[in-house]
């Protein structure tokens, strides 16, 4: 079993806007991302802030415990 862990958690303070909501040719970067890994993982976790604002299909949506 493969398990691929996308993580979203950064502040994005050099890019000013959360990187994981980036839109990739109508997606967000994050879900493109979960989209790639499905194809080869059996299970896509993403690490999201706690607090944070995300969603991903077809992933499981963990929080980090640090800020």
């Amino acid at each position: 079993m493969f398990c691929g862990i996308v993580l979203a958690g950064g502040q994005s303070r050099r890019m000013g806007t959360p990187k994981a909501e980036l839109d990739w040719h109508g997606t967000s970067l994050v879900q493109r991302t979960v989209n790639v890994l499905a194809t080869v993982c059996d299970e896509v976790l993403v690490v999201a802030a706690p607090g944070q604002d995300l969603t991903a299909d077809g992933a499981r949506i963990v929080r980090d415990r640090v800020q």
